[in-house]
């Protein structure tokens, strides 16, 4: 009988991609407190504000499609400190945590709010893996506020979230190219929205070198920044480092004329947006050619890399968020790094790179990632002026960090 050498079957798990949160079951995260009747709405020491993580997965093997089970959960109110100092259990005032008659590892919170403190809730929650059998850690929050009412007391209000952190890989661009992140703001009377026709708004940004609020330039208004009455939309590619804004607004009566600047009185509200790379991005290489490198190092080889985020391969459609480098350094003494391009991968013959056949050598990627966009400016001139295409448009460029 003749017997062939026994060969494993190597088996690879892909990853998936997914995203949770925490979802209200029954309640509100948001309140009201009455001051003309000292009281809250809802109260929730009679309506309680249920909450449950959730989490929703897309596999491509189909193992893992659609809500996935919760096996576990903690809760925080506030960021989780050191030690679990600030984690709720039963014995924490005002909240319940898988009460009777609702799911499992959801949270009941049964404490009102006050206007000046708002809770943020914390949950660190598990669910298992189906494809390797290894349990998950996801982390979700949810923010608890109340709003003042009182019939004669006005009052400005973002209608969108306030601060943002645009994550540039989930960015879907417009027609023309930009990252636009709107903001809206709306003035009210107790909780009647102020008509268009009874209120101004004015739209500023804070200096980062003063730390005081000004206006927008004239330039940054023509590169990014657009301010259509209580809406400003912001192309975020343009944006560096967190930059905070505010809306100002005033009221005006019935054939009374509109103010032209912000008095002293008028209200406000701020906004913030930073764009971030996701701080769980990895990156790997694979070699898919020239693994049998002969004597003379003539054998061709070629180096690819492969980025993950979020448990999911980042696709070739996302490659202008990366900057990717690829190095080689011989193992002889004295040698230097050689760069062999850029991409995601690299094809090369190291004999041709003159390399000592003497020695191994060691190939690798560096991997930049993207931070913002820069504006071209004629450094030759003597104005600095802003380059632009045919059209007029200014032409800007990626950076990398």
């Amino acid at each position: 009988m003749i017997r062939t050498q026994p060969q494993g079957i190597t088996t690879q798990v892909d990853g998936h991609s997914g995203m949770g949160g925490l979802k209200v079951l029954s309640g509100n995260p948001v309140q009201t407190y009455n001051k003309d009747a000292g009281e809250y709405e809802p109260d929730r020491t009679l309506v309680p504000l249920l909450l449950m993580p959730w989490y929703n997965a897309a596999d491509p093997d189909g193992l893992m499609t659609g809500e996935q089970a919760v096996t576990g959960a903690e809760w925080y109110e506030g960021a989780p400190k050191e030690a679990g100092a600030n984690r709720i259990t039963a014995e924490t005032p005002g909240y319940e945590i898988s009460a009777d008659g609702t799911p499992q590892w959801s949270l009941t919170v049964k404490k009102n709010v006050p206007a000046d403190s708002p809770v943020e809730l914390y949950c660190i929650y598990t669910l298992t893996n189906k494809k390797t059998g290894a349990e998950e850690r996801h982390e979700a929050s949810a923010v608890l506020r109340t709003s003042v009412f009182d019939s004669a007391n006005f009052a400005l209000r973002l209608t969108t979230p306030p601060a943002r952190v645009l994550n540039p890989l989930d960015v879907e661009p417009a027609a023309d190219g930009s990252w636009a992140v709107a903001y809206a703001a709306q003035l009210y009377n107790g909780t009647e929205a102020v008509p268009d026709a009874n209120a101004v708004y004015w739209w500023q940004k804070k200096d980062k070198d003063t730390g005081q609020w000004r206006d927008f330039t004239e330039e940054e208004t023509e590169l990014y920044a657009a301010a259509d009455g209580k809406t400003l939309t912001i192309d975020a590619r343009l944006t560096e480092g967190v930059e905070a804004y505010r809306c100002r607004a005033a009221y005006h009566a019935d054939g009374t004329p509109a103010p032209s600047a912000p008095p002293t009185s008028a209200w406000q509200a701020g906004a913030s947006l930073r764009v971030q790379m996701p701080a769980t991005l990895r990156a790997m290489q694979a070699q898919t050619a020239g693994m049998k490198m002969n004597a003379a190092l003539s054998t061709p080889v070629r180096f690819e890399a492969r980025l993950y985020y979020n448990r999911g391969e980042i696709g070739t459609g996302k490659d202008h968020l990366f900057l990717i480098t690829w190095k080689a350094r011989s193992g002889a003494p004295g040698s230097q790094e050689v760069t062999l391009g850029t991409g995601r991968s690299v094809a090369f013959t190291p004999s041709a790179k003159g390399f000592n056949k003497a020695y191994a050598v060691s190939v690798w990627c560096e991997v930049r990632t993207y931070a913002r966009h820069a504006v071209l400016v004629d450094s030759a001139g003597s104005t600095g002026a802003v380059l632009t295409d045919s059209a007029g448009a200014a032409l800007i460029q990626p950076v990398y960090e």
